[in-house]
């Protein structure tokens, strides 16, 4: 899930860059980046965080970083949403931040997002730079795969809105992705799965919305 990016700033402004997962069955156990600056001609292994313990079976409480999406800032710098997936220290999406355009992940600024509940799920987030804003969907549920959200963020990730955030589908809700939609410069898309509230069933269909922003600044 998700979609990789090309920096538009220094450092390494053109850097193409994706950030994935892969578990202990393979050579690396956790999330990694990696980046390219030739165009994707050749690539290169960045960023990586590595799950505890190590290629090794998880239970509960241990740090497996996920499924994530990145994003860039307007300083240049790469902010990272991460699945939980064994609920490390919360019920929440993990963050993470990389300085150096995907090369490393600084793993002092790793945090839980304690206001982005999650049911162990895939979640979106995108960088509107003319609002200066982060916008976040996830299913906002700690416990089921329902109540698909839209947060947002006024600080690039360190809090988010509690108060006005935006339910936009109550029943059962899946992965999704946030977009930028093309000449329509204060919309956003999302595309999530979706499903019939109540109807004892997960998500049963692809759902595409577009959202038009007003002024969410803080006054």
């Amino acid at each position: 899930p998700g979609y990789g990016i090309q920096k538009r700033y220094p450092p390494h402004a053109g850097r193409l860059i994706a950030c994935g997962h892969t578990s202990s069955s393979v050579a690396f156990d956790g999330l990694l980046c990696i980046y390219s600056d030739d165009h994707g001609d050749s690539w290169k292994i960045g960023a990586d965080i590595s799950s505890v313990p190590y290629k090794r079976s998880k239970t509960s409480g241990d740090l497996c970083p996920d499924e994530n999406q990145l994003v860039e800032l307007n300083d240049g710098s790469l902010l990272i949403t991460i699945r939980n997936q064994c609920r490390y220290h919360a019920r929440a999406r993990m963050l993470a931040r990389s300085n150096d355009g995907g090369e490393t992940a600084d793993l002092k600024e790793l945090s839980i997002a304690e206001n982005l509940i999650e049911p162990v799920c895939a979640g979106s987030m995108l960088f509107m730079e003319e609002y200066d804003v982060v916008f976040h969907s996830n299913p906002l549920n700690d416990t089921y795969r329902v109540n698909m959200t839209l947060s947002w963020s006024y600080d690039h990730g360190y809090t988010w809105n509690v108060v006005d955030r935006l339910q936009v589908w109550p029943g059962p809700s899946g992965y999704s992705c946030l977009t930028a939609v093309p000449g329509k410069p204060h919309h956003i898309g999302l595309i999530f799965e979706q499903g019939r509230s109540g109807d004892g069933t997960g998500p049963t269909a692809i759902e595409f919305i577009t959202l038009m922003l007003i002024d969410l600044r803080p006054t």
